[in-house]
């Protein structure tokens, strides 16, 4: 009896649809666990960047001479003789957190005068004052599981 007029599906082609469906499901299962970890990782960055943001806003806003440097608060954060934020010990700086979908982030905010051109960190007792110009630094760190993230934002404010 010839198979040319039979209609229905072979059993070859029922595996290979098996085949190609446990295929799709695999590769599915395993794409989306890390397209999920990626969302959220998008997310608490997001929520950090604009944390530091409203921050750095905040601190932009004051008065020039009221803004004290880091140095004046917290001599101790800089552990050499340079006032560069970027060398500075954040936890010992004062910080604000908030909690975001069961996700603490802290703020701490470094300040220091920079002289123009080349915007070099200088400490109080810097030959000539205080050069007009203060480096705004906020740092953003939070947590999740064993991983600590954190966002970084500056802004310079000047005097005039």
């Amino acid at each position: 009896m010839p198979l040319k007029n039979c209609k229905g599906v072979s059993l070859i082609e029922l595996l290979l649809a098996a085949l190609l469906m446990t295929f799709v499901m695999v590769t599915l299962s395993i794409a989306l666990p890390h397209a999920s970890k990626n969302e959220i990782q998008n997310r608490q960055r997001t929520v950090a960047n604009n944390f530091a943001q409203d921050q750095l806003d905040a601190l932009k806003g004051e008065v020039y001479d009221q803004l004290d440097t880091t140095q004046t608060l917290v001599p101790t954060a800089f552990s050499g003789p340079t006032c560069d934020c970027t060398t500075a010990d954040y936890s010992q700086l004062v910080s604000r957190s908030t909690v975001v979908v069961n996700t603490t982030y802290t703020a701490a905010t470094c300040v220091s005068w920079v002289s123009p051109p080349t915007w070099t960190p200088l400490c109080a007792s810097a030959p000539g004052g205080d050069p007009g110009f203060k480096n705004i630094t906020v740092r953003v760190s939070w947590s999740t599981g064993e991983t600590t993230s954190t966002v970084i934002k500056q802004s310079l404010l000047s005097r005039t």
